[in-house]
């Protein structure tokens, strides 16, 4: 049983044990696990839940429900604003500044979504390829992580890349999407030509606008780099493309390979570290070769985002994902590799490579401070705990169904 005068201990215990390096995983994890437990025993236990007033019990609801890894900076501060709202004297005018500078935030993310929406207007992409409603869904990961004004562009860079990623990987996924068609269409990127897909309208649309973005990504890019990245970043999404076709492959074949086989092609699959190896050439910071050493796409910084980033969207995804026909994902590889342990067993391993994965991108962060510039670790760490909020219960880029993931959206950006 916990003290009362305790409470705070254990809350702030849970929050440090959010953070540790993989040669600390063994205590940091003892410690998270007590404190859960105990924070989860505050909550039921009637004699300690009358102890608390109702912003305790929120901040003890809120630290359970969002850990670290799903913990982007502005959503905790707009849960402190709600939290010690309206109070009084010195502490209410911090929180009346905090309001004022969320509030506008938000109209310069409406303006931002309103350009958005133009530009996929532009995209001519059939509706059913890509709905205007998972737009902002998309955009929240960039505002919630890179949100001062200055970072304008990042956003919406980040947003018009990661529909046009939705996009081509639902085409890649679709049991009518015909094999032949998707090989034009690698062929394209390859070329950086459309005339593989010129008899082809979605996938033509579709590497079009790529090209087009990642040529003013370019563009963007060699005013602060002052040289020319386009074959740099041309590289990454080629690789993207190499693997998409290798999972049509599985998919149509109904082929599960082992884990080993699954991983590396996953990992770039994900598409994060094309993404962020992109994205933190336009944050308005030089970046050198030697930087790209830390945080290129070759980097094992961007290897660990990427790698907790898929696994984490498998564990949630994968049962939905094998009744569309696609049976491949992180537990079902295991599971075919040990024969003796349940889909459970398999689901519980691939959690605790999440866990690892994470104290190793904790500890890869530290090491590049100094070498890297701090807003493209932001964007890293960002990118990374969009994903896991995103499919913290569901597919929260393509369900309608959570609710709650739904609402913090319209809360963060505004109707």
């Amino acid at each position: 049983m916990i003290a009362s005068d305790g409470i705070d201990g254990v809350l702030n215990l849970y929050r440090c044990s959010q953070i540790g390096f993989p040669y600390e995983s063994e205590i940091i994890g003892a410690a998270q696990s007590f404190s859960s437990r105990g924070l989860a025993q505050i909550l039921s236990n009637e004699n300690l839940f009358h102890l608390l007033d109702s912003r305790q019990r929120e901040e003890i609801k809120f630290a359970l429900a969002f850990p670290r890894r799903c913990l982007l900076s502005r959503m905790e501060a707009r849960s402190i604003v709600r939290r010690l709202w309206p109070s009084s004297g010195l502490r209410r005018k911090c929180l009346e500044l905090a309001c004022v500078d969320l509030e506008a935030l938000q109209k310069d993310y409406q303006n931002e979504m309103y350009a958005l929406e133009r530009w996929l207007d532009e995209q001519r992409f059939e509706e059913s390829a890509f709905p205007r409603k998972r737009l902002p869904k998309l955009f929240i990961g960039a505002a919630m992580s890179m949100f001062e004004p200055q970072f304008s562009s990042y956003r919406t860079t980040f947003t018009k890349i990661s529909c046009l990623i939705a996009t081509m990987d639902d085409l890649f996924d679709l049991p009518t999407s015909n094999y032949e068609g998707l090989c034009h269409l690698r062929d394209a990127f390859q070329r950086w030509d459309a005339s593989p897909v010129e008899n082809l309208p979605q996938h033509k649309a579709i590497f079009k606008s790529f090209q087009q973005n990642l040529t003013e990504i370019a563009a963007t890019a060699r005013t602060i780099q002052g040289r020319n990245v386009l074959p740099y970043i041309k590289e990454a999404w080629q690789d993207v493309l190499d693997v998409f076709l290798i999972e049509a492959e599985w998919r149509i074949s109904r082929h599960i390979p082992s884990f080993e086989e699954y991983l590396p092609v996953a990992v770039t699959s994900s598409t994060a570290i094309a993404s962020l190896s992109t994205f933190i050439l336009i944050l308005g910071m030089p970046i050198t070769d030697e930087t790209l050493r830390f945080i290129g796409k070759d980097s094992r910084l961007l290897y660990l985002a990427s790698l907790a980033s898929r696994l984490t969207n498998d564990v949630v995804t994968s049962a939905s994902e094998e009744a569309e026909g696609k049976l491949f994902n992180a537990a079902r590889c295991h599971l075919k590799d040990d024969g003796n342990c349940t889909r459970e067993d398999a689901v519980v391993t691939v959690k605790e490579m999440i866990d690892a994965s994470f104290r190793e991108l904790e500890h890869e962060m530290f090491r590049c401070r100094g070498n890297v510039p701090e807003e493209c670790i932001r964007a890293v760490l960002g990118w990374v705990q969009a994903m896991c909020i995103s499919y913290r219960k569901l597919d929260g880029y393509k369900s309608m169904k959570d609710t709650e993931y739904e609402e913090l959206v319209k809360d963060y950006i505004g109707s």
